[in-house]
């Protein structure tokens, strides 16, 4: 551990504990950004980030224009802000502590805990071309 998260091993092949520890560490703290979402359907918070996300992307043209104006426009920053917004709107909370972001989640606790982080196919991702 390193200031309190799990660390994986420096060598040698990723363990389900590892991971699990780590990805534990990342939900417990808010720690992860938008790119990892558990949301119901018809989620009001969705919502809100569609709603903000297509109002900063409002006359965005191009394909070289879309691809850098999408990141800054649905990337952790705006998730943040919409999240903040949401969780006064919803719960009357102005700011959340660390240790505090599990209160919001347990819903998505039960799915967390049962997904498969390292599968076969994981070895097999071509993230960047």
């Amino acid at each position: 551990m390193r200031n309190g998260t799990p660390q994986p091993p420096t060598t040698g092949p990723l363990q389900p504990d590892d991971i699990h520890g780590a990805v534990t560490h990342l939900l417990e703290t808010g720690g992860y950004g938008n790119h990892f979402i558990i949301a119901p359907p018809s989620s009001s918070f969705m919502e809100r980030m569609i709603v903000q996300s297509v109002e900063r992307l409002d006359g965005v043209t191009g394909a070289e224009e879309l691809r850098s104006a999408a990141a800054a426009a649905t990337g952790p920053f705006p998730l943040m802000r919409v999240l903040a917004d949401h969780l006064r709107a919803e719960f009357g909370v102005n700011v959340l502590e660390p240790g505090e972001y599990p209160l919001f989640q347990r819903q998505g606790t039960a799915f967390h805990e049962d997904i498969d982080w390292l599968t076969p196919e994981s070895e097999n991702q071509a993230y960047e071309s």
